[in-house]
């Protein structure tokens, strides 16, 4: 994008002052006129296809390798956007990986709420697959909405067994569908577009009722354990009570016997080593999205706490009231 491509870009963002009551379909409608000021590429090569039930399309750029290829969620607060809006990403992505993009229109939120979207990208993956593309020669990659997609996919994908990804790209995802993180205040000066009340408005209409902890709808909390670890083992009937309690799954990662885990847990070695009391230890309970933790025994108000996006300090999580 050019610098007159983005001044243009904000310039209309922040033209029209949003609705207090916002519509789905001018929504929508905005949304699509905004990736007009992006242009197209002349030398996109373009293909509808149904990728197991799901409309997509195929973007490429020239001289791509045709076994390799991203499954593309677009952004949209799951209910606006599409493959019209995400097409000149798509093929600058096609451009920059040397792989086809497919891009899918999943379906939307309040006509197809939780869980549409996620059933959709698992059904394009399957297809995929079926293609007789290799999964360690595939991605899944999306913005936004499409991140925590992304994300939501990608616990669904292994929930069921199926081949993952070679690697995946949450681009700035949404997985705060409580909008308890600090950023939604802090920076709202800052941002011409996206605002807290209408990501309000867009996660109630995708969860329609359903609860904000579910690890399809927003894949918050992750759990660093080691295998024979006795607070660890501890742990477990108080976690496996948690998720049958409330819904909520927390994403359980071995670190002990398993090096790819231990590398995720690094990238939180400094915030686990703040609630340890020094050096980072197991198990240890990470909000990826409010980068606060939990390290060792809790009892299940606790880890509640922690994914409601409470304020830890001292491995003290402090509840806040949140505004419903």
């Amino acid at each position: 994008m050019t610098v007159a491509q983005l001044n243009s870009l904000v310039t209309l963002l922040t033209s029209r002052p949003v609705p207090e009551t916002p519509d789905v379909v001018q929504s929508r409608a905005r949304y699509e006129k905004l990736a007009s000021v992006m242009g197209g590429s002349p030398d996109a090569r373009c293909e509808k296809v149904d990728a197991g039930g799901v409309p997509a399309e195929w973007v490429a750029a020239p001289g791509i390798d045709g076994q390799r290829a991203v499954l593309y969620l677009h952004g949209g607060g799951y209910a606006i956007g599409s493959i019209n809006t995400h097409r000149r990403l798509a093929y600058d992505i096609s451009a920059a990986s040397g792989a086809r993009v497919l891009v899918i229109d999943y379906r939307l939120a309040p006509e197809h709420p939780f869980p549409a979207a996620v059933e959709d990208a698992a059904n394009a993956w399957r297809w995929l697959l079926q293609q007789g593309l290799a999964p360690n020669r595939l991605a899944i990659a999306g913005d936004s909405a499409g991140g925590g997609l992304t994300i939501a996919t990608l616990v669904n994908l292994r929930d069921q067994r199926l081949a993952l990804p070679a690697c995946a790209v949450a681009i700035s995802p949404w997985v705060d569908l409580d909008g308890v993180g600090t950023s939604m205040t802090a920076r709202a000066g800052q941002d011409p577009m996206v605002q807290k009340a209408g990501l309000k408005w867009m996660a109630d209409m995708y969860l329609a009722g359903k609860d904000t902890r579910s690890p399809l709808a927003a894949p918050l909390v992750i759990e660093f354990y080691g295998e024979t670890c006795p607070h660890c083992l501890a742990m477990k009937p108080v976690i496996e009570d948690l998720e049958k309690d409330t819904g909520a799954k927390i994403e359980k990662l071995e670190v002990w016997n398993n090096e790819k885990n231990a590398r995720k847990m690094e990238e939180y070695n400094e915030l686990i080593g703040q609630a340890c009391g020094g050096l980072p230890g197991v198990p240890a309970f990470v909000n990826t999205d409010t980068k606060q933790a939990l390290c060792g025994a809790h009892d299940k108000k606790d880890i509640i706490a922690l994914m409601e996006g409470a304020d830890c300090k001292d491995n003290v999580c402090k509840p806040h009231s949140k505004n419903k």
